[in-house]
């Protein structure tokens, strides 16, 4: 399928790079619960659009609307689709309308959520924390080079995502043939998840601060310091309490502003009548 692309393709390396480039900047922007994606997947392919049909005002309508349908996917990882999706468009355009649909929307949906987990998984749950943690660390130390940690995080999220959108296009359904084959997506997510559990248990270890100077008086003026005690039980208690605590409040509501501002108050109560 590549070899043929290669001999009758219409577009050109740049209608692609350009496609991609919608893509990166248009994916998150109209954002919808009606649509999700759609709207900015639309956006980003419409230059490609309007070279394949311009000789059929119906059947750019028609692929518009096919476009702007419900899609949602990891902006990164899951441009394999997107890029397939072009691929598709690309060389069955000369096929019935319905056959049309009927296909590129089974792929779309198909794939949008297997890719989004694994998207998620990695980019996100792994990685995200990796660069950023490095970077706070610096960045809290006085170092400038934590600003471009987080620089150089964004441009290899960029750069993955035009690589795997190049190669979604280039093989374009026969992409997912290998990369969906032996349940190598699920794999993959488990695994990444698991070391997304540790790296957030290291980060919250390192970064999450919480102590009490309570000392509980006993006997002839002897005293128990609180803290000694925890950290004789369990150390960082405190801290894995308090993200646990987090962790279970998030998951009844999803209002974390309120959740921010409540933790930053029962932090200066607690501060100021020396409980913390």
């Amino acid at each position: 399928m590549a070899e043929n692309q290669e001999k009758e393709s219409v577009l050109t390396k740049k209608d692609i790079r350009k496609a991609y480039n919608g893509w990166h900047q248009w994916a998150e922007v109209g954002h919808s619960y009606e649509r999700m994606q759609g709207i900015g997947m639309c956006r980003s392919q419409l230059h490609i659009l309007e070279k394949l049909y311009k000789d059929n005002p119906e059947g750019l309508k028609k692929a518009l609307k096919r476009q702007s349908e419900l899609f949602n996917t990891e902006g990164c990882i899951g441009a394999t689709v997107v890029g397939a999706t072009v691929s598709m468009e690309e060389t069955m355009v000369e096929l019935p309308e319905e056959e049309k649909n009927s296909i590129i929307t089974s792929l779309k949906v198909g794939l949008m959520g297997p890719f989004a987990g694994l998207g998620d998984s990695l980019n996100w749950t792994v990685l995200k924390p990796i660069f950023l943690g490095i970077g706070c660390d610096l960045a809290i130390k006085g170092n400038p080079l934590g600003a471009v940690i987080a620089i150089i995080f964004a441009v290899l999220m960029y750069l993955e995502g035009r690589y795997l959108y190049q190669m979604g296009y280039r093989m374009g359904k026969s992409a997912f043939t290998a990369i969906l084959g032996g349940n190598l997506i699920s794999k993959l997510t488990t695994i990444s998840s698991i070391l997304g559990m540790f790296m957030m248990g290291a980060l919250g270890a390192s970064y999450v601060s919480l102590a009490t100077p309570i000392e509980i008086v006993i006997g002839n003026n002897d005293a128990i310091v609180l803290q000694e005690a925890l950290d004789s039980i369990v150390g960082g208690i405190l801290p894995l309490g308090a993200l646990f605590l987090i962790h279970f409040i998030m998951k009844k509501t999803n209002r974390y502003g309120l959740i921010c501002l409540s933790v930053m108050a029962v932090s200066v109560v607690g501060s100021f009548f020396g409980i913390f």
